[in-house]
């Protein structure tokens, strides 16, 4: 059993420092891009429970069939264009040497993968 994980409010400052944006609309983007709670609560390093109180409360909603499930039924990855090349979410980080989710905030802020035009 790994350590106990921190409270939702107690992660907010790190969790909004880390992402630069409310800690409201971080669990939104995960939501709106088919995340599972379970899956956002061990992303963000935070109790599970605490999440799903904190979701109830600033009543974000998840979806009922999140994107890890939907990936292990086989569908293919979504595919990212830049500059006339498409490469999936994995293959831009691991070109870039970042985490899925840098690149997913990256696009978030600028609308593309990398820094260039």
């Amino acid at each position: 059993m790994g350590k106990p994980r921190q409270t939702i409010t107690a992660a907010a400052r790190r969790i909004e420092r880390e992402f630069e944006e409310p800690l409201r609309d971080v669990i939104a983007g995960y939501a709106e891009m088919g995340y599972s709670r379970r899956l956002v609560a061990e992303t963000l390093e935070v109790s599970f429970e605490s999440l799903k109180h904190y979701n109830r409360r600033e009543n974000i909603r998840f979806c009922r069939s999140p994107i890890e499930h939907r990936e292990i039924k086989g569908r293919p990855p979504r595919m990212i264009r830049q500059n006339g090349r498409e490469q999936s979410l994995g293959a831009w980080a691991d070109e870039l040497g970042l985490s899925k989710e840098g690149v997913r905030q990256r696009i978030r802020r600028t609308g593309r993968p990398t820094r260039g035009h």
